[in-house]
């Protein structure tokens, strides 16, 4: 799943700078995505290994527990870990957190530095927002305070809520990487192009759909009738 996601944003990164860079005349960002689609490669090779190992080592004669027996606090590994974060704190960390993207958003508008330090903290939301899921978010939307499974918030008794979460994070953390990889390189004055404002527009999207997952959240506790 790790190696999934950083292919997902590995490529929705390529995506957006290729776009960009379709933009203007002189194709000003070439030997950059380029670059990038090298790097990619070995990543997307390893990625489909890795699956293909998977799928061959299933042993079919064995019961598996339900996934939302992974995110359990009394479990081990990662999930548990999530699972166990202290609601308030997560809350606090979540909410927290999308108050410093407002504040980052605004000043990577006026000023350039701010937008690659943007880019770095886009993925530390991202991984905030993600234990929040886990850990408080989910209980909400089930109304069970021992279910933490981030992955059947998808699924249709639940309204597909979590389509309305992950897409505009995933979305979000994607443009939001952009823009600070983008910020790295000098300013540019390619005919049909301009840079310092297909930044701004791609950390506006970015903070748009931050804000989004944020506010689809609120709806989740509030409606809920589950007291943490």
């Amino acid at each position: 799943m790790l190696l999934k996601l950083a292919l997902f944003f590995g490529a929705l990164v390529w995506l957006i700078i290729n776009r960009v860079d379709g933009k203007a005349a002189d194709y000003p960002f070439t030997k950059f995505k380029y670059g990038l689609l090298i790097v990619l490669a070995p990543l997307v090779v390893t990625a489909a290994v890795v699956q293909l190992l998977y799928f061959l080592n299933l042993k079919s004669d064995v019961i598996t527990s339900c996934c939302s027996r992974m995110f359990v606090p009394e479990g081990g590994g990662v999930e548990a870990d999530l699972a166990s974060l202290e609601p308030n704190l997560a809350l606090w960390l979540l909410f927290g957190g999308l108050a410093v993207m407002a504040v980052l958003a605004a000043l990577a508008l006026k000023f350039r530095v701010v937008q690659m330090i943007y880019g770095i903290a886009s993925i530390v939301f991202f991984i905030i927002s993600i234990a929040a899921i886990v850990s408080v978010i989910s209980p909400y939307i089930y109304a069970q305070p021992h279910h933490h499974c981030p992955f059947c918030v998808i699924k249709p008794e639940y309204g597909y809520i979590g389509y309305w979460l992950y897409l505009p994070l995933f979305t979000a953390t994607g443009f939001g990487i952009a823009a600070g990889l983008l910020s790295l390189r000098p300013a540019l004055n390619s005919q049909g192009l301009d840079f310092n404002k297909t930044l701004q527009r791609q950390i506006l999207i970015s903070f748009g759909l931050f804000a989004i997952f944020g506010l689809v959240s609120l709806i989740a506790i509030w409606k809920s009738n589950l007291m943490l």
